[in-house]
C-alpha cells in the first residue's frame, strides 16, 4: 500500500479554497511528522464520513476541524479528531472543469 488516497469534495464547505466536484489527492504521513494549523487533511468521520477539512487547532493528540465556507458545519460539530481518523494530508487539488471560467 502507497499510502495514497483520491477523494472528490462534493459540497461547498471548502469553497473558495477547493470547489465542489474538484477532486483532492492526499498521502499518509507518519504519526511523528508535524502537522500544523492552515493545512488541508482527508478524514473519515464517523458522522459524516470521508470529508476534507482544514486543521484549526492541535490540542495534545486530539486535532479540530473546519470547512472554509459558513455553509461547512462548525468545528463543533465535527468534533476532535485523533490519528485514527485522519486518511491523509491533502497534497494535491484537482479542480472541476465546471468551476473554470
Amino acid at each position: 500500500m502507497l499510502g495514497i488516497s483520491i477523494g472528490r469534495v462534493r459540497g461547498t464547505s471548502m469553497v473558495p479554497r477547493i470547489t465542489p466536484d474538484s477532486f483532492i489527492i492526499a498521502m499518509k504521513i507518519p504519526k511523528w511528522y508535524p502537522k500544523r494549523v492552515g493545512q488541508l487533511f482527508y478524514l473519515q468521520h464517523p458522522r459524516y464520513g470521508r470529508i476534507v477539512k482544514t486543521l484549526s487547532v492541535i490540542d495534545g493528540e486530539q486535532y479540530w476541524f473546519r470547512g472554509e465556507s459558513e455553509s461547512s458545519v462548525s468545528s463543533t460539530a465535527i468534533g476532535a479528531m485523533t490519528e485514527k481518523n485522519i486518511i491523509g494530508r491533502v497534497v494535491f487539488v484537482v479542480s472541476s472543469s465546471k468551476n473554470l471560467p
